[in-house]
């Protein structure tokens, strides 16, 4: 068990993207050895757990449906639901969720699961398909002390299981500090200790660093923690001026240079010796790969089901969640209910005379609402906006493709639309005394209402926020509103400029994301 440990910026997390097989920014050069074997990202993906820093789980499952969920996506479909459900078990009763395994995960507008164990739920994910090693990035930011060492407590003893597990950690309590047992610290993403903890990480950086002595400390004791944060050259900024031995380092090439200046510190030390003996006695003696292991070395796929697999797991755990979930139907219904009664009391028996003022009438009820769904295309929006961050770690874990997952929404929102649609024209057509097929302008109503949803999802996966998604998505429409008509060529030319304008708008902005991301 590893803290890897550092301030914001020393490349912690790109460090754990590319072992896991996540980063997709920039040029990773070198080679990732599992066991002193060479490794693919889809087999990284496979077959490590990683767990983020915030937690991304679907507010309407229960605990243990959670846990069901990832296994039948992860685990391949020829796997017994049986085998899969008592593993699930063990999991919760490994990481002390038994008790509340059938409690919903809840959200801000719905009450849950504690902040603990929703951390703990998000540590089962990543060990529901049995993990050979467990990335967890900040595992504790959030939690309160108390909460914090019952996870790492947790954690403590997956490792003691077997698990193999890397974790960064910002500002530990000494209890969680203590639990692991080697630390990597890194500055400016140079390496600057990397041995194994408590006395011996004090030891180096007495010997090393002749400014620690003004805080010498044993290991173990309740001060040990501040000694390694304060002694470990990881804390060097401006807020601890106060400590007379620091510089005030100001500019980026001062910290740059503190950062090398440490990192050459640990390469000529006894420890940076000792460290790379060990691992080279790994490279070394490489395990010999199983016949099964040598199947998953050279796996081609970052998922291991096939898109049929995949749509109706995530239909068999959603769809029924969903459309049980008022704030989920709510949207969807309540604004073809509220216009249609709006039209309804505006237009009612508009249908049953024929003559021109007739006419004209039933022209803008059809006009309204052929071009409403459009408008109410933003109910959508939400949907996939808000589950970004859940769509990008489910897909990182192989869980599904993004056909998979694009398939799935698109069902549930058919049928939605399908209800909410049947439902509009019951209480608009026959009140109004409409001529003609109801069931032709049911079909109509439907299409339109499927294009919105279509057209809405195209903005959402372009837009990187909500405020940009829902202020593309009505201009959007209204620029097509403001120059329907007999007017093609001049359409068409606004069209192509506005389309043009919106894309590269869209571009710049995720390509701004992925720079700070990085």
């Amino acid at each position: 068990m590893t803290a890897l440990m550092g301030p914001s910026g020393s490349s912690k997390t790109t460090l754990l993207d590319v072992l896991a097989g996540r980063k997709t920014v920039g040029t990773i050069e070198g080679a990732i050895r599992f066991s002193g074997v060479n490794v693919s990202k889809h087999y990284l993906r496979r077959h490590t757990g990683y767990v983020e820093q915030f937690d991304t789980l679907l507010d309407s499952l229960t605990v243990r449906e959670m846990l069901l969920y990832t296994a039948e996506l992860k685990d391949p479909s020829n796997v017994p639901f049986r085998e899969k459900a008592a593993r699930v078990d063990a999991v919760l009763s490994r990481l002390a969720l038994w008790s509340c395994r059938d409690v919903r995960i809840g959200s801000a507008l719905a009450r849950g699961i504690s902040g603990g164990q929703a951390k703990r739920v998000n540590i089962g994910i990543a060990l529901v398909t049995d993990a050979r090693v467990l990335f967890l990035d900040e595992p504790t930011s959030g939690l309160d002390s108390y909460t914090a060492n019952e996870v790492m407590t947790v954690v403590k003893g997956l490792a003691k299981t077997g698990t193999t597990i890397c974790a960064t950690i910002h500002s530990p309590t000494s209890y969680c500090f203590d639990l692991f047992d080697r630390v990597m610290m890194l500055l400016r993403g140079h390496l600057v200790y990397a041995g194994p903890n408590g006395q011996d990480v004090v030891d180096y950086f007495e010997a090393n660093h002749p400014e620690a002595a003004m805080f010498g400390c044993k290991a173990g004791t309740a001060e040990s923690t501040d000694f390694i944060q304060k002694i470990a050259p990881i804390r060097v900024r401006g807020a601890m001026r106060r400590v007379e031995w620091m510089v005030d380092l100001t500019t980026r090439a001062d910290r740059e240079g503190r950062a090398l200046e440490c990192a050459r510190a640990f390469q000529g030390s006894a420890e940076c010796d000792r460290h790379e003996r060990e691992v080279d006695e790994h490279l070394s003696t490489p395990a010999e790969p199983s016949e099964s292991m040598h199947r998953e070395l050279h796996v081609t796929s970052a998922t291991t089901n096939g898109v049929a697999w995949g749509w109706w797991i995530i239909l068999k755990y959603r769809f029924l969640k969903d459309f049980t979930d008022v704030h989920y139907l709510a949207p969807r219904i309540a604004d073809k209910v509220s216009l249609g009664l709006i039209i309804v009391s505006l237009y009612w028996g508009v249908g049953k005379h024929v003559d021109s003022v007739t006419a004209t009438n039933v022209s803008a009820v059809l006009m309204m609402i052929a071009v409403t769904p459009g408008f109410s295309a933003t109910t959508y929006v939400p949907s996939l906006v808000l589950e970004r961050l859940l769509f990008y770690r489910e897909r990182n874990d192989g869980l599904y493709s993004s056909v998979t997952y694009l398939l799935a929404k698109m069902t549930e929102e058919l049928v939605a639309a399908a209800i909410s649609s049947l439902i509009f024209c019951c209480l608009v057509f026959f009140p109004l005394k409409l001529a003609g097929s109801v069931l032709l302008f049911l079909c109509v109503f439907y299409l339109t209402t499927t294009i919105g949803i279509a057209l809405a999802y195209l903005i959402a996966a372009l837009s990187p926020t909500l405020a940009t998604a829902n202020t593309a998505l009505p201009a959007y429409v209204l620029e097509f509103y403001s120059i329907s008509g007999d007017h093609q060529w001049v359409e068409v030319a606004i069209e192509s400029i506005f389309l043009v304008v919106f894309f590269l708008t869209a571009w710049a902005a995720l390509v701004s994301v992925k720079h700070q991301k990085r």
